[in-house]
């Protein structure tokens, strides 16, 4: 078992015996901080604590099987996967749904959510806005899935030298 003593500084904040970093300048003087110099105080405080988003979805090649990225990925997202579940027929389980292969749930959002509708949901709109920032607007104004498939496909077939 180890003390709280024994934790460095690097340990999950939630381990630490004080949550403010041995770094910081708050530690450091003893004397209160006036109340004019609070704005600059906090300000660096804020800029020298390194972040992590734990909810990206952006991770680089080097993660291996967490760098999920294509078409099929954007469309399989959890959010459009609910809205999808929203359209679905009341024969399509989500177990059945899942059982089925990536690019069969994508066909069917893709489908649902992107042709018989208009993508106007947020999560659909982050799909179009990335298809259009990449170029593909000529593809996302025809609904051609499979000549997006095919672009991104180009990058993966060359492998993380496609990511670079």
């Amino acid at each position: 078992r180890v003390s709280l003593g024994q934790l460095s500084s690097q340990a999950p904040l939630h381990f630490r015996t004080s949550p403010i970093p041995s770094h910081s300048h708050l530690l450091k003087g003893g004397t209160p901080v006036p109340v004019s110099d609070m704005w600059h105080v906090v300000t660096s405080e804020v800029a020298s604590v390194e972040t992590i988003d734990l909810h990206t979805h952006l991770l680089p090649p080097t993660h291996g099987p967490l760098c999920l990225w294509g078409i099929d990925e954007l469309l399989t997202y959890h959010y459009l996967v609910a809205e999808y579940f929203i359209t679905a027929p009341a024969s399509l389980t989500p177990a059945a749904f899942y059982d089925m292969d990536k690019i069969e749930q994508a066909d069917l959002i893709w489908q649902a959510l992107f042709i018989d509708r208009s993508p106007i949901s947020e999560a659909c709109r982050g799909v179009v806005t990335t298809l259009v920032a990449l170029g593909l607007q000529d593809e996302v104004h025809k609904r051609d899935l499979s000549a997006i498939r095919a672009f991104y496909k180009s990058f993966q077939d060359r492998g993380t030298a496609g990511a670079a």
